[in-house]
């Protein structure tokens, strides 16, 4: 971790966005995956000028399986608040999908 508490790159030194980033970084490392970080920006918006308004940078590049990777995490209110819902309704096993009806 950095001092301000952002985890590091451990290769080149630079700050990962999120821990999870940290986090899978070692696991390619544990399974000996090359991989580089933040290698490549595509732009994806423009203005009627060709300047770039908006970019994309994925947050992985394994160069031996030629693959980009974004991690996205969930946040826990949202996980939390749909545990707390339930299961979805059952239908009978009996009844086809196009004719289910929804029981609680």
């Amino acid at each position: 971790m950095s001092e301000a508490g952002t985890p590091r790159d451990h290769k080149a030194g630079n700050a990962f966005a999120h821990a999870s980033e940290a986090e899978f970084a070692r696991i390619l490392d544990f399974y000996q995956v090359a991989w580089e970080y933040e290698p490549q920006v595509f732009p994806i918006l423009w203005d009627l000028d060709g300047n770039v308004l908006e970019s994309f940078a994925p947050d992985f590049f394994l160069p031996d399986l030629e693959l980009l990777i974004e991690l996205t995490t969930l946040q826990q209110r949202l996980v939390r608040q749909e545990e707390s819902q339930g299961p979805p309704p059952a239908r009978a096993l009996s009844e086809p999908a196009d004719q289910a009806v929804l029981r609680p």
